[in-house]
């Protein structure tokens, strides 16, 4: 009993499609968890405390002055 060079071909395509799916969605939560970390605002202001403490300021007087 052999088997068919036709079906190991097709045991190989699947085997392939298999770990080419898993790469992908590996890949894909890597993505997510990057953007969610990229677009979390407590993650940019521990990155750059000094500018968002300037950014604030600036929001703060531009306020305070408008209520005069």
């Amino acid at each position: 009993m052999s088997i068919e060079p036709a079906e190991l071909d097709k045991a190989r395509l699947r085997a392939d499609i298999s770990r080419t799916r898993e790469a992908l969605v590996d890949t894909a939560e890597e993505l997510k968890h990057t953007v969610r970390a990229t677009l979390d605002w407590r993650t940019w202001v521990g990155r750059h405390p000094a500018l968002t403490l300037g950014a604030a300021l600036g929001v703060g007087v531009w306020l305070g002055s408008r209520r005069r």
